[in-house]
């Protein structure tokens, strides 16, 4: 199982994500509801919540906005090469 461990100065801890995290933030990032992400992962709506729950814990936010700010931050994720969502 490969882990994604990133320091940045201002988180105090390393933030470590399995990949079913990893997974979950990405999606997460791109703006997506549970229930989508749900049924990308093949995932039950609790599991994801609760993946997000920890996912927060563990970048030490509370909003999905700020889990992907300090997501990109940390270079978990690339905002570069994400491609943009399409307004409804």
């Amino acid at each position: 199982m490969t882990t994604t461990t990133t320091e940045y100065p201002m988180w105090p801890q390393k933030v470590t994500l399995n990949p079913e995290h990893a997974a979950v933030l990405h999606l997460l990032a791109d703006g997506l509801p549970d229930a989508s992400i749900a049924r990308r992962l093949s995932l039950g709506p609790r599991t994801v919540a609760r993946r997000i729950s920890e996912i927060y814990a563990q970048l030490g936010v509370d909003t999905r906005f700020q889990a992907g700010v300090a997501a990109a931050k940390l270079g978990i994720i690339d905002v570069h090469t994400r491609p943009a969502r399409k307004s409804a």
